[in-house]
């Protein structure tokens, strides 16, 4: 299990490094035609409003701290609402994308699974 959680954390890391880096860039790197419909206009709503910079800066960080392998369990607490939007949008306006969501999706439980004695705490009832 630690080889597989080890091997999860150093691939989300790169995922998020590079995809967030690419939202982040003044000139992204990777080029992606807007999508039509629902999803292109949530897109464009994100990105007027400055919205993609946040998430952009969250999923860098985020995977920085994974690739790093320190303050594993802040990375996966800032990246962990970032894979529910994603899974979201690609299950409900890009279906194209539900497969790359699921696997990430997959990386991170893999991940958080290992780390589970440092998120206890926030599922305590008392403070």
């Amino acid at each position: 299990m630690k080889i597989a959680s080890t091997v999860a954390r150093i691939l989300l890391g790169l995922l998020f490094v590079f995809f967030g880096g690419n939202l982040i860039h003044p000139y992204p790197f990777l080029h992606m035609p807007m999508p039509s419909g629902p999803a292109g206009q949530l897109m464009m709503g994100l990105y007027a409003t400055h919205f993609l910079l946040l998430i952009g800066v969250c999923q860098f960080l985020g995977g920085l701290l994974l690739l790093v392998g320190q303050y594993v369990t802040l990375g996966l607490v800032l990246l962990g609402p970032v894979v529910v939007c994603i899974d979201y949008f690609h299950s409900v306006a890009a279906h194209q994308g539900l497969p790359t969501a699921a696997v990430v999706t997959i990386l991170w439980i893999l991940v958080a699974l290992a780390h589970k004695h440092h998120l206890a705490g926030i599922f305590s009832q008392k403070a």
